[in-house]
This record gives structure tokens, C-alpha cells and sequence, in this order.
């Protein structure tokens, strides 16, 4: 049996849509910085650029050092900053525009990397937006589903015959918990209240 909707978290979803494309803003901003601050590396793949995520400026100081073949000796710690300056590279730029910079392992599968850059991966955002909906499954889930829907029409059909006023509309949904009226005076479900009875049999409860 085809399992219903009763219940998605609007709010939830969209922020969590915008946390994913701020991040791919963030990971490619990152980047757009190590390939302009310095002129001897490009990041060509998806594992070069998640290897120079984990420690930007390590990477960028590396990078300076192996392509402008200095040597280094074992024991003495390299002066990047100094170096840098002494051949025109803004180190200090690069640390601030990467100083943010944090690749949220949680959010790792919904996104993917094409042509050169982080995109969202919507394939996986949709399985992993499943987490803000709630869905009736079971045949008796279903059946409860069916049966509020049932009464909202109903009951939208007492109004279109005048057999209910506003007042009364308004008591019955304070009555039942589970509807209201929206602002066209129609009933509509309460998807919350509603996936409440559903999924954790609930008692239906009076809007306070």
C-alpha cells in the first residue's frame, strides 16, 4: 500500500535547503581564494579539493614552498608568511577569505562536484529532506488520514450549505484540536496535531 503525506515541516525544510547551498557557496568561495592567491595549483577534482578543505592554509602554504622549489631543511620550521611576502603573495588575504571556511561532514552526501566547483546534489537533499515528513503507512494509519480528510469535506460542505456559521466552525475546531479554519473560511487539517494521532495514537486534544 502507497504510503500518504499527512505532515512536512515547511520551515525546516527551507532551512535546511539553505544550509546545504550556503555551504557549497562556502566550499567553492574557498576555492575561488587558493586559485587566486596563488599562481602554481589548480584544484581539478572532487579529492583534491575535499584533501585541501581539511586544512586550507596548510595546503596553500605547501603549494607556495614545492612551486617556488624551496628547499627545506629538517629541523627548521619555514617562515611562510615571510616568504610569501617576499614574492608578492598575499598570504594574509588568503587566511582571512578562508578563515570560515568548514566542510560539515553531515551534509557531505547531498552534495557533489562538477565542473570544477560544489554543487547540491538534489537527488540526495530529497532523501535527505524525508527526515521533516511525516507520512501514514500502515493500512490503519492510512484509514485515520482518510477519515479527517472525510470530515473536512464534510464539514466544508456545512459551511457551502450554510448549515454551520463562523462561530460555529471556529468552536468545533477547538473542539477537535486537528482543524482550522484558514482565511478563505474554509476547514483545513492541523498536519501537526494530526501526525500526532496518527503516529503516536494520540488522544485528540482541545486548541487552547
Amino acid at each position: 500500500m502507497e504510503k500518504k503525506l499527512i505532515f512536512e515541516n515547511t520551515k525546516a525544510i527551507e532551512a535546511h535547503r539553505s544550509l546545504i547551498k550556503r555551504q557549497c557557496e562556502q566550499l567553492n568561495e574557498a576555492i575561488e581564494a587558493f586559485h587566486s592567491y596563488q599562481p602554481f595549483k589548480q584544484l581539478t577534482s572532487e579529492a583534491s579539493a575535499l584533501e585541501y578543505l581539511t586544512g586550507p592554509l596548510a595546503e596553500f602554504d605547501n603549494t607556495i614552498i614545492s612551486g617556488l622549489k624551496i628547499h627545506r631543511t629538517p629541523g627548521l620550521k619555514l617562515d611562510c608568511e615571510t616568504i610569501a611576502q617576499t614574492y608578492g603573495i598575499n598570504r594574509p588575504a588568503f587566511i582571512q577569505a578562508t578563515k570560515t571556511v568548514h566542510l560539515n561532514e553531515t551534509l557531505r552526501k547531498t552534495i557533489t562536484w562538477q565542473d570544477g566547483k560544489f554543487i547540491v546534489n538534489e537527488d540526495e537533499l530529497q532523501k535527505d529532506l524525508e527526515q521533516f515528513k511525516v507520512y501514514a503507512e500502515t493500512p490503519e494509519e492510512i484509514e485515520t488520514l482518510d477519515h479527517w480528510k472525510s470530515l473536512r469535506d464534510i464539514l466544508n460542505e456545512h459551511l457551502d450549505r450554510k448549515y454551520i456559521d463562523k462561530i460555529s466552525a471556529n468552536a468545533v475546531c477547538h473542539r477537535l484540536g486537528t482543524l482550522q479554519v484558514n482565511n478563505e473560511g474554509k476547514f483545513e487539517l492541523r498536519d501537526g496535531p494530526l501526525a500526532a494521532i496518527i503516529k503516536n495514537n494520540a488522544p485528540v486534544r482541545q486548541q487552547k
